[in-house]
């Protein structure tokens, strides 16, 4: 507890099993369903991929840049370092 007030993150005290009163986190699923399934669509493979394709979604928006903090990007707050994304490709 004293760890996450040092360090500037704030925790929510929900029902246990309860994700559906976490309305934040509900969205971030709900965005990372919506970008695996867009990715599986438009590439045209096979739902077995499904859990890659989750773990590259989920990269990926780790490394965008979100509005809710101010157009920073969550690895360089997280990590307070310079994140280098030329490896990312279309």
């Amino acid at each position: 507890m004293k760890l996450c007030q040092d360090e500037g993150i704030s925790d929510y005290v929900t029902a246990p099993y309860g994700s559906s009163m976490n309305s934040y986190a509900e969205c971030v699923i709900r965005s990372l369903v919506n970008h695996v399934s867009l990715m599986l669509w438009i590439v045209g493979i096979k739902e077995e991929f499904w859990a890659l394709a989750a773990k590259v979604s989920a990269y990926l928006l780790n490394r965008s840049p979100c509005s809710c903090l101010e157009e920073n990007i969550l690895h360089e707050m997280w990590f307070k370092q310079k994140l280098h994304i030329g490896h990312i490709r279309v």
